[in-house]
């Protein structure tokens, strides 16, 4: 599908003449490719003569907004390759109200509808509150990725039932030991990025206050844009880096939970916010942690000697390239498998996956280590019953959660169970 949109947008920009777009129906389509590029975020690759038709036929802004139906078929092709804000700024010339009189009107209404949204998402940066400043090297490269980069973009959320999530915890730390659920309680999201977890929970437990910190705020923008359309009013967002929490006031031996997934292993030391987040923890606390597994990301690491790897945190221009690349290539070559996964689709994720400016991962014997050194018990992987089942069948011995030594051999033997992390539960001791 995506061979065929992207050739489909080439003979729009380079082949159609001006005259076709008088075709109300090819008009529709071109703008709905359009709002596909954005919702991907401009992850297709950009051939040379794509790149110079581009670079000599952007639209004059002046005409546009005047109403010149020539320079709006311009900014319609320029569109299905470049944002908004690369196309026209942030000035004055970006309001919606600007393009009042741009023609045709399907296109004016799709533009303005954008400018409304990038707009909106904007001001709600601006007011997200910061937990202090984000000082750590490592975290200020991560946060300027997912302020260009805000990650995942999701679209819709599974209304939980009532209890659902006490019900799942049930299953790592019995009914007794979640007596807490049944008066308010914290929770922390750290690390919430744009918030699918966070209004989860909000929207699961209303007796729990929901505290979530990013260091992104345009993450944090889009995360509070989300909670207000799924009324989730029992959730705060806050910028700040997870390493610094525990000195903020009151909010030492805080949280009775604390999720932290995806998070810990693009710090430039995971197990230092780790720490910071046992500190965040209240008597009895729960925490979820989620770290990249070495065994199962072999593959992306292995990519990064290929001679084409762009470098971590690589331009646009060179993403595109390297992503086509892999595209390109069969699933049984290196990289090439990475397109069956749903993180290659859109630029936010295929950056978070394949060219991250800071990754780090680990092995079962890291994690068994550091639960032992901070006197912290494992409760379990939270991990699809496929996997559960198989790991009974080759441990039939092994009581719950069963032993990190015996979930090594596990992976061993079954390298790819670990994809999506190693996400597990633990407590103190």
């Amino acid at each position: 599908m995506e061979y065929l949109l992207s050739a489909v947008r080439c003979v729009l920009l380079l082949e159609t003449p001006a005259e076709r777009f008088e075709d109300r129906d090819l008009l529709r389509f071109a703008i709905a490719l359009m709002q596909q590029a954005r919702a991907n975020e401009y992850c297709w690759y950009v051939s040379e003569a794509e790149e110079a038709r581009l670079a000599s036929e952007a639209p004059c802004v002046p005409r546009l907004l005047a109403g010149d139906v020539g320079e709006s078929r311009k900014l319609l092709l320029t569109l299905l390759y470049r944002s908004y804000q690369a196309t026209l700024g942030i000035g004055e010339d970006a309001r919606p109200e600007a393009f009042a009189k741009m023609r045709p009107k399907v296109l004016r209404e799709a533009v303005q509808a954008a400018l409304v949204e990038d707009g909106d998402l904007r001001t709600r940066a601006q007011r997200i509150p910061r937990l202090g400043s984000i000082s750590d090297e490592t975290s200020r490269k991560v946060a300027r990725q997912y302020e260009v980069n805000p990650y995942p973009r999701w679209t819709g959320l599974r209304r939980p039932p009532p209890g659902e999530e006490k019900r799942r915890l049930e299953t790592f730390f019995g009914n007794g030991g979640l007596a807490f659920m049944d008066e308010p309680y914290d929770v922390l999201i750290a690390g919430c990025g744009t918030g699918h977890q966070a209004v989860h929970w909000a929207l699961n437990a209303k007796d729990a206050q929901v505290t979530a910190v990013d260091l992104s705020a345009s993450a944090l923008a889009y995360a509070s844009k989300m909670a207000e359309r799924y009324g989730a009013k029992n959730v705060e967002f806050q910028q700040g880096d997870i390493q610094n929490l525990p000195s903020m006031p009151g909010v030492a031996g805080r949280f009775h939970i604390i999720e932290c997934l995806g998070v810990l292993h693009h710090m430039a030391d995971p197990y230092a916010g780790w720490r910071a987040l046992i500190d965040c923890l209240a008597p009895r606390g729960k925490l979820l942690v989620g770290l990249y597994s070495a065994t199962a990301r072999r593959i992306v690491t292995e990519l990064k000697s290929d001679p084409a790897f762009p470098g971590p945190g690589c331009d646009e221009r060179a993403l595109r390239k390297f992503r086509r690349m892999l595209l390109d290539r069969p699933a049984e070559q290196p990289g090439g498998q990475l397109k069956l996964g749903p993180d290659f689709y859109s630029t936010s994720e295929f950056r978070d996956l394949a060219v991250h400016v800071s990754e780090r991962c680990v092995g079962v014997a890291e994690i068994r280590a550091f639960l032992a050194d901070n006197s912290l018990a494992f409760r379990g992987f939270w991990i699809d019953q496929a996997h559960l089942d198989r790991f009974h069948r080759q441990f039939p011995a092994e009581p719950w959660p069963g032993r990190l030594e015996a979930w090594e051999e596990f992976e061993a033997a079954n390298p790819h169970t670990f994809a999506a992390m190693y996400n597990f539960w633990c407590e103190r001791a």
